[in-house]
């Protein structure tokens, strides 16, 4: 196989290849930067110098910054940054990253393929524009139904469905970028359907399903006396009496979220203990609570995930059944089961058709205080049960959802679209 020029673009993932990033979870961009690379192709990882997850900068300067990682060369764009997700300065920002991209990247010799995520909207119409002028292939990843996204929590937050498209620019860059791109994977068939009637795309020979797939926490090396004493410190120990339910990521203001921490104020739940880690909307919320059995870590790295996972029994997913969450399969299902973690959630869909067959899976009512109880009662009483259940959760996880699998398969198929154009 010939060495290709092979650049990936997607602002949003942590930078775990920056020192101030590391012990962050690599996400897909990252992953398939290095499987890329581990084929032997030159990898260029465009992404920001303002981080989403944190709402941190990498570089104090306001030009472009570089740096390489094990092969692969990492684009630092500069932007404003901004505070809140849905915002003037959000939408501001984006469109700062595009018209600073649009400028570097004429001062770049073409690769031979670009691999690029949707959204952001914006950055996505830059590259495809240099790659039909240099007639470079470009591959577009279909990660997030924007601009319906936003439709949908403008509405929310309006408290009324708002019929039309109000945001006219982002309709022609979909219309354009997805009919056009030489291929487009997408993390569900359900999603890629969306694409296809959203654009109006004719189906092609390259387009393809490839799940959102995780690193392997249980394989991640780490301090183990001190991780253990970070969380004996915070009250979370091993114990045969505890059934322990954990939670990281995003702490959205959602339904099912504010619904699950009321129910679990219930004096039934004593011997359960909740551990939450993460950042968002209800970090405040969560963190000045004084629940006893309430346990909230803030941002904890990788280590420290994959020990507190290795030492408890259920993961919590407490999204509302949106249609962007009823048609894929969220990061945080590969990740918990990569531990053996039992899965409890409040989402239908494609999760739900994901675990027919399986018993590694809870599903309750977001909306009924009482059944989320009564299935954490029913958790309790068969923790048992869950922890020799493990390796089947597990199992789940390498045989669907890990990462180098998967994206290494994503990989190869890169090489061929690249190869075929």
């Amino acid at each position: 196989m010939e060495k290709l020029n092979i650049w990936v673009v997607k602002v949003g993932e942590p930078a775990v290849f920056h020192d101030s990033q590391a012990g962050k979870k690599p996400l897909r961009a990252a992953l398939i930067s290095q499987e890329l690379s581990k084929l032997g192709h030159e990898v260029t990882w465009w992404t920001g110098n303002f981080q989403h997850h944190d709402k941190s900068f990498l570089f104090s300067n306001k030009g472009f910054n570089q740096e390489t990682y094990k092969g692969v060369k990492i684009e630092y764009i500069p932007s404003i940054g901004y505070r809140k997700h849905l915002s003037f300065r959000r939408f501001l920002d984006h469109r700062i990253l595009a018209k600073n991209t649009s400028v570097e990247i004429k001062k770049k010799n073409p690769p031979d393929l670009i691999f690029c995520s949707w959204p952001l909207v914006e950055l996505t119409e830059v590259f495809y524009d240099f790659a039909k002028e240099n007639s470079v292939p470009i591959v577009i990843d279909v990660r997030d139904q924007w601009p319906d996204v936003i439709y949908r929590r403008v509405s929310d937050f309006l408290g009324q469905k708002l019929e039309l498209h109000f945001l006219p620019s982002y309709e022609r860059v979909l219309k354009k970028c997805l009919v056009g791109a030489d291929a487009v994977i997408s993390i569900s068939e359900p999603f890629l359907n969306w694409v296809y009637h959203r654009s109006g795309r004719i189906p092609k020979r390259g387009d393809m399903v490839c799940r959102l797939s995780s690193k392997d926490l249980k394989a991640v090396n780490y301090n183990k006396k001190e991780v253990s004493r970070f969380w004996q410190n915070l009250g979370v120990t091993e114990s045969e009496s505890v059934l322990r339910v954990v939670m990281v990521g995003t702490l959205l203001k959602q339904d099912s979220m504010m619904n699950f921490l009321h129910a679990i104020s219930s004096k039934d739940l004593c011997n359960v203990q909740f551990v939450v880690c993460g950042s968002g909307q209800l970090e405040q919320k969560i963190s000045e609570s004084d629940l006893q059995n309430l346990v909230f870590a803030g941002y904890v790295d990788e280590g420290q995930i994959s020990h507190l996972f290795k030492i408890s029994d259920v993961g919590l997913l407490p999204y509302d059944n949106t249609e962007d969450f009823l048609m894929s399969i969220p990061n945080k299902v590969g990740e918990y089961l990569s531990c053996g973690l039992h899965v409890l959630t409040s989402l239908r869909g494609e999760v739900f058709d994901f675990f027919k067959g399986s018993d590694s899976a809870t599903f309750y009512n977001p909306h009924i205080s009482e059944d989320i109880v009564l299935n954490l009662i029913g958790l309790y009483g068969s923790r048992d049960n869950i922890r020799k259940n493990k390796s089947n959760s597990r199992s789940l996880y390498l045989d669907n959802l890990k990462a180098e699998i998967n994206y290494y398969q994503l990989a190869l198929h890169l090489e061929d679209v690249a190869i075929k154009r």
